[in-house]
């Protein structure tokens, strides 16, 4: 099943911290170096703030989804319907591993491969217990 564009909350007026032309639907956080920029994670432990939506140049418009659904770009760790969704060290979306992992949402859709395109439905970056 296709999930279509997403009517979900974007943050408005952030800027590409650097390069991110081949990373659109992949998980972002804040740039410590850039106030207004995203970079994208780069742990398991940094705290997402969305999901890339566009593929911005350095110091150009980044749109992010910050709730609702959204497509991502899966890791090597199969997304499954209903999964609760973590993300890897590049920013891609994996299945949450633990009960203590930061986790973002829930999947939609089946993953066959790693880099595959799937939908997932943000809910916000939290903690697991």
């Amino acid at each position: 099943m296709a999930y279509g564009d997403s009517n979900g909350i974007q943050i408005p007026g952030l800027i590409a911290g650097r390069s991110l032309t081949t990373k659109q639907y992949y998980f972002v956080k804040m740039s410590a170096a850039t106030a207004g920029a995203v970079i994208i994670v780069a742990a398991t432990t940094d705290v997402p703030v969305g999901v890339l939506q566009n593929n911005p140049a350095a110091g150009e418009p980044a749109q992010i989804q910050a709730l609702g659904a959204t497509k991502i770009v899966c890791g090597t760790t199969a997304v499954t319907a209903g999964a609760v969704i973590g993300w890897n060290a590049e920013g891609q979306a994996n299945v949450r591993t633990n009960n203590g992992s930061r986790y973002a949402g829930i999947g939609l859709e089946v993953s066959d491969a790693d880099a595959e395109i799937v939908t997932i439905f943000l809910q916000g970056f939290s903690r697991g217990a």
